[in-house]
């Protein structure tokens, strides 16, 4: 689940989205969903949606991680090429979810700002 986006994080997808195209998938549910992009919307204008390229969220997509036919379906709806993609995720069981899919697939320990400089 999202939990918290700093305003360092939402200033790092941007720079990353004007290089890359950004997907976002994410296990939440409708209230979760509700509650960060109210408060996404009031401190900085703009709901998540618009950091990426599209969203996948399971209470939508009826998906979700590990799952492999969730990925597969994100694979298939966004049309990447999964050879040549990079999944990140924090629960190690997303990963080998994603990497049984045929993502390129990599666990996140810390912060994804200090894993990256775009």
């Amino acid at each position: 689940m999202i939990l918290d986006i700093p305003y360092y994080r939402i200033e790092w997808l941007k720079k990353w989205a004007d290089q890359y195209n950004l997907y976002l998938f994410s296990n939440t549910n409708a209230i979760h969903y509700q509650k960060y992009n109210d408060d996404l919307m009031h401190n900085y204008g703009f709901s998540l949606d618009k950091l990426f390229k599209k969203t996948y969220y399971s209470h939508r997509i009826g998906l979700r991680k590990p799952n492999i036919k969730s990925y597969q379906f994100v694979i298939s709806d966004s049309g990447i090429n999964p050879h040549e993609t990079l999944f990140i995720d924090d629960f190690e069981e997303n990963i080998t979810g994603a990497a049984k899919a045929g993502l390129n697939a990599l666990l996140l320990k810390g912060d994804v700002v200090n894993c990256f400089k775009p």
